[in-house]
């Protein structure tokens, strides 16, 4: 086992050492020499392409970023990194060995291998900066940094390429066939997940999106730059993805052939993007972004794709990157230089495209399914531990150290805010040739927009003006107080938005009180702190009402209603309230009103069935009556009859006797037809009392049916109010 330290004062025993290790071709010593150099151009590339897209304020901020990142990277990739890559690997998930740990004195080809990943280490931790410029700290952006070459990059990395030193190492990705020959996942992909990461626990830019959700353009303030970049980024990734190959041989140039058709075709996409999606206007972010999309894509398959496939894989890359961006921007991520979509999204579809365009005999896993499995497994993996751990790890980095600037910083610009140096501009030279060129002094003030980086030199140049305007020169002690009641101003204006931010938080917790200091500020501020204040006052009058609504709500009480003072969407949600208790109220009189006439007219069909039974009572009682008479008239003729036969027995005068009884009989029989008429009238009568008794009865009966009826009307449109 090698010592750790002496190597620092023992450098001829390590080269004596490197002299013993197996010889390889000068040839690929020199060609890993010479991508080594590429690879690190590709970061002056970067360092001038997120420079160009930034606003300038925080340009150099970003610039410093992009060295500070190569440094710390790389640094603590030496230290510990390249052990967890590249050493044996422990069940094929980590790698750890001395011998890696701390580069002691290693042979020459490990140590040229070293310095190769190194510097892609370093791509991986410079694609964060580009995502999260112009609004993290200094500091913050370094500890990132330095998770990435300390810890994320080097264990994803081991499952792809921990075999690359030793041979032997069986790692998890490599023993299911994992292809992935430059990085378009391993390297690219790590860092965007990363910085998507990233980009959600700080969050957005102040001003990028409205609280709609629309969003508002920012301008990089030098696109010259950033053209510039990729062109540098483009040459320095022949180096990336031939180097890759670690030899000189045939391979190589089939490599460079299709690293430099991939970046031809990704740029072309890019323009034709543009075209659709801004019509005649041909934006040069669009162009860079669809370059370094091709890039990416192609990077996976470089060395098993032909000249056709990566001309596709190009344009793929681009336009995924493109749409991936723009889905992003949507959905509230504030990428400012595109890097997710370009190194992300695009990756993930280089990758795949492997498995489908390959040729069968070059596929490591074996059959196209089970190499189509093995990269969606692969992609898989290194999104959910970049992004989680990621994720885990800056959420807890944010708590233990902020990781975004204030809104001050942020306002003025990190360079000045964080470097202490700040970046003038020629935007007002057209105000000030105007000036310059008019007869008179009478010209406008300029308009000044908080958002623009020009701001404080339009503020500037106002007050210049403001000294040479009117009757007479303006004294120097006027415009020293108007320069710092512009101050105060300022001041003030930062001191607001801390409120405005507080009491918003407040909000969301259900505490309206919170107020803006009205009596400290004048003119626009002064309506926007009364503005804000009514609001709250007004929504905390509109929510004490609610909640007293709801209280006579629960008790059955339809009295209240709400204020409808407020304006806008208060006032018409208080006149909805209002509209559906006074339509419950409406509902519920209506219904006591039918519900009283419905009553009032079973009264009166109940009575009118009353009087028909009792009249049909009285003509019972007539009928008996009559009934009685004929029973009378029934007895008298028996006992006539009886007589009637006595008599006829005797002799004598039985002729006088019977004449007697046959008057008396027919005198009875004549008694019967009339009680049996009587009989007939009556029992008519009572038919049709019977029959105007049961009319009743289905009066009766529909009458009730109406007041179900009504009872379900009732419910159904106190369900609606509700």
């Amino acid at each position: 086992m090698r010592p750790w330290i002496p190597f620092l004062l023992d450098a001829p025993a390590a080269i004596a050492e490197a002299s013993t290790a197996p010889a390889r071709p000068m040839i690929d010593y020199l060609w890993v020499v010479c991508a080594i150099a590429l690879v690190m151009l590709m970061q002056i590339g970067f360092l001038l392409l997120e420079c160009g897209q930034v606003r300038s304020k925080s340009s150099i901020n970003v610039a410093q970023k992009n060295l500070a990142d190569f440094t710390v990277s790389i640094g603590l990739f030496w230290l510990v990194g390249f052990s967890l890559m590249f050493g044996p690997s422990f069940v094929g998930w980590v790698g750890f060995g001395l011998d890696e740990f701390i580069i002691n004195r290693p042979d020459a080809w490990t140590l040229i291998f070293f310095v190769f990943q190194a510097v892609f280490c370093g791509t991986a931790a410079t694609i964060v900066a580009g995502a999260l410029a112009e609004r993290c700290t200094f500091w913050g952006y370094v500890m990132i940094a330095g998770l990435i070459g300390l810890l994320i990059y080097p264990v994803a990395g081991h499952w792809a390429w921990g075999n690359l030193l030793h041979s032997d190492n069986e790692t998890f990705l490599t023993s299911l066939g994992f292809m992935d020959f430059a990085g378009s996942t391993v390297v690219h992909g790590t860092g965007a997940w990363v910085a998507l990461a990233a980009v959600m626990v700080i969050g957005a830019r102040r001003g990028r999106f409205d609280p709609d959700g629309t969003v508002n353009p920012v301008t990089g303030h030098n696109p010259v730059l950033s053209g510039a970049g990729a062109i540098l980024i483009a040459v320095g990734w022949i180096g990336f993805n031939g180097g890759s190959l670690l030899a000189v041989d045939e391979g190589l140039l089939q490599i460079v052939a299709n690293t430099v058709m991939a970046t031809v075709a990704g740029a072309f996409a890019g323009i034709v993007y543009t075209l659709f999606d801004n019509g005649p206007h041909i934006r040069i972010d669009r162009t860079v972004n669809g370059l370094l999309g091709g890039l990416v894509g192609v990077t996976a398959g470089c060395n098993v794709f032909g000249l056709a496939d990566a001309v596709f894989v190009g344009i793929i890359g681009s336009t995924v990157a493109q749409v991936g961006n723009d889905w992003l921007l949507r959905r509230g991520v504030d990428d400012v230089v595109g890097a997710i979509g370009v190194h992300g999204f695009a990756g993930v579809i280089g990758t795949f495209l492997v498995a489908v365009l390959a040729p069968s005999d070059q596929l490591v896993a074996g059959t196209r399914l089970d190499q189509v499995f093995a990269q969606v497994v692969g992609i898989a993996l290194f999104f959910v531990w970049s992004f989680g751990v990621g994720y885990l790890l800056i959420t807890l980095l944010n708590r233990w150290m902020p990781l975004r600037v204030s809104a001050e910083d942020e306002y003025i610009g990190l360079n000045t805010a964080e470097h202490g140096v700040t970046l003038g501009s020629g935007y007002l030279q057209s105000a000030m040739m105007d000036m310059l060129l008019a007869d008179d002094l009478d010209a406008e003030l300029i308009k000044v927009d908080p958002g623009d980086e020009n701001a404080e030199l339009s503020e500037l140049f106002n007050l210049l003006l403001l000294r040479l305007k009117g009757e007479g020169i303006i004294s120097d002690s006027i415009a020293r107080e108007r320069l710092q009641e512009l101050q105060r101003k300022r001041e003030l204006e930062f001191s607001l938005i801390s409120d405005i931010e507080t009491m918003i938080d407040q909000a969301v917790d259900g505490n309206l009180t919170g107020r803006l200091p009205v009596s400290k500020t004048t003119g626009i501020i002064r309506s926007v702190c009364v503005g804000m204040n009514r609001l709250f006052d007004v929504v905390g009058e509109v929510t004490d009402e609610m909640k007293t609504a709801l209280g006579f709500l629960a008790a059955g009480d339809l009295s209240f209603e709400l204020n409808s003072r407020a304006d806008g969407e208060f006032a018409e949600l208080a006149s909805r309230y209002n509209q559906s208790i006074q339509r419950l109220r409406e509902n519920r009189d209506n219904s006591a009103a039918a519900m009283s006439t419905l009553t009032d007219e079973t009264r009166i069909t109940a009575d009118r069935a009353a009087e028909i039974l009792n009249d049909i009572e009285r003509a019972s009682d007539q009928a008996r009556r009559i009934v009685n008479v004929i029973d009378e008239i029934a007895g008298k003729t028996n006992l006539l009859a009886l007589n009637a036969s006595i008599e006829a027995s005797r002799s004598g005068t039985a002729g006088k006797a019977f004449a007697v009884v046959a008057d008396q009989v027919r005198t009875l029989s004549g008694r019967v037809a009339d009680a049996s008429a009587d009989i007939d009238r009556v029992m008519s009568s009572n038919n049709a009392l019977v029959l105007d008794g049961s009319q009743a009865i289905e009066n009766v009966r529909e009458a009730l049916d109406r007041i179900d009826a009504r009872i379900k009307d009732l419910m159904s449109s106190l369900d609606q109010a509700a």
